[in-house]
């Protein structure tokens, strides 16, 4: 009877465990390991799930440890993806509902630099968000003239948006990227003419100055260098002291690129008067250069191929391999032609080979040089070797 009655007594004991146990809520999910998972999300650039799976890990546990880390990195992704009217609601849940949290300071701030973008009233949010589209488009692309011309309208359109002097800057800067010379100078002189007083009108018109430099006008660089002291503190001073360097530096390149231009019109005449000399008469050697000697037919294939590499990559590195193929193509013709005329004249010795390979060299090293100096690529590439390419 009493193995009986313990029997009956453990059995209702387990009914009841189980009861309890079928009763209790599921276990709530590692709050850690939800944030590791959103954060990958972040990493694989699905910033629609990122954001979702931020905001549950708060919602899950609104008094966590990581209530506050992940509200911060919605909010975060939220600017990423544009979305400024749920940024700001974000941040401001962060201010509102974690005010002591470590992550206050950084949403305060983030909070006030959207609201000063959008408006404290969110007035400018449409525009904002336009903005953001636009520079996300431009991201990664080879011709962002495009976009740099959508920007210009929307400013245009909106000439009190509160970020209308960085959008007239980064249109300037992005024309000038592309080579856009004259269209840069005006959207800086725009931004110049714009710009409120202080720290936005001193970076107008340092970024007119860079343009001006770019284009070659070192005098009026100079003069607006030179109007900007004072204007900024001591560190803007020394930006300007390393402006006036590179006018001096530009000056100096652009002594060796007149060089290279008189080097290849003294080239061109040297060979002619070569062929001259060669066929005994102008007009036999005029139709002895005219014929395409048999090395342009080895030029030309890998010109092609060169080209079309060259046509899929940046803007100004394409401009500047297309003018040394041009170079290279006319120097291929030319000393090849004269040289050919030479031989069928019996005329072909060693003075004369020399005399064209040093024309082939300096026209190379002359059209190279110039190729690289236009639009300041030379800049471009040296940035590039010291830091590595922007796409890395």
């Amino acid at each position: 009877m009493r193995a009986a009655t313990i029997g009956r007594i453990l059995v209702a004991v387990a009914l009841v465990a189980l009861a309890v146990v079928g009763a209790a809520p599921a276990r709530a999910g590692d709050p850690a390991a939800d944030f590791r998972a959103a954060t990958r999300l972040y990493a694989d650039g699905d910033l629609d799930a990122a954001q979702a799976a931020f905001e549950a890990v708060a919602a899950a546990d609104p008094r966590g440890p990581w209530a506050d880390d992940a509200l911060s990195e919605a909010a975060n992704v939220a600017e990423k993806r544009g979305d400024l009217d749920a940024a700001r609601r974000l941040w401001r849940r962060v201010v509102d509902e974690y005010p002591q949290s470590r992550q206050s300071r950084r949403a305060r701030a983030r909070l006030a630099a959207i609201e000063a973008e959008i408006g404290a009233g969110g007035q400018w949010l449409e525009v904002a968000e336009q903005h953001e589209a636009i520079l996300r488009a431009a991201i990664g692309v080879s011709d962002p003239t495009p976009q740099a011309r959508a920007l210009a309208a929307l400013v245009a359109a909106h000439p009190d948006y509160p970020r209308a002097p960085e959008a007239r800057l980064w249109i300037g800067d992005t024309l000038l990227r592309v080579g856009e010379v004259d269209r840069a100078l005006a959207a800086y002189r725009d931004a110049v003419a714009h710009a409120p007083a202080g720290d936005a009108a001193w970076r107008a018109g340092k970024a007119l100055g860079d343009g001006l430099l770019v284009a070659g006008r070192f005098d009026d660089a100079e003069h607006v260098y030179r109007g900007l002291y004072g204007q900024g503190d001591a560190l803007a001073d020394r930006a300007l002291d390393g402006a006036l360097d590179d006018v001096a530096r530009a000056r100096r390149r652009h002594r060796l690129g007149l060089a290279a231009w008189l080097a290849l019109g003294l080239g061109v005449l040297v060979v002619a008067g070569l062929a001259w000399r060669s066929a005994g008469g102008p007009i036999a050697a005029l139709r002895g250069l005219a014929r395409p000697p048999l090395e342009l037919w080895y030029f030309l294939p890998v010109a092609v191929v060169l080209g079309a590499v060259a046509a899929s990559g940046n803007q100004l590195v394409e401009r500047a391999v297309r003018w040394i193929l041009l170079g290279g193509l006319v120097t291929t013709w030319l000393c090849g032609a004269g040289l050919e005329l030479a031989r069928r004249r019996g005329r072909l010795r060693l003075p004369l080979v020399a005399a064209h390979l040093a024309v082939a060299i300096a026209a190379v090293a002359s059209v190279g040089y110039l190729a690289v100096m236009h639009d300041r690529l030379i800049d471009m590439i040296a940035e590039t070797i010291a830091h590595g390419h922007e796409g890395r």
